[in-house]
């Protein structure tokens, strides 16, 4: 089981990868700017096949939370692959 971490989950290209691994049994942490529709997706991308989907909030312009956030997600995961 692949452990992804997806930046800009709430939409576009980056919604579209996380569909595609969710289909595929991945585990996958999300972060966008949006916490109801992480939610929402979260919810979806578990009734597609995911291993698990959890999500955290991230602004790409706060490079003083990157590390925290990263962590968060290594955490959640257990590690990460991609």
């Amino acid at each position: 089981m692949q452990k992804i971490l997806i930046i800009g989950a709430n939409s576009g290209m980056a919604e579209a990868v996380a569909r595609l691994y969710a289909g595929r049994g991945a585990a996958l942490h999300l972060l966008g700017r949006n916490t109801e529709r992480l939610e929402a997706l979260a919810a979806d991308l578990r009734l597609r096949g995911a291993a698990q989907a959890s999500h955290s909030l991230f602004d790409a312009n706060d490079y003083a939370h990157h590390a925290s956030v990263l962590d968060d997600a290594v955490h959640k995961l257990s590690g990460l692959d991609v």
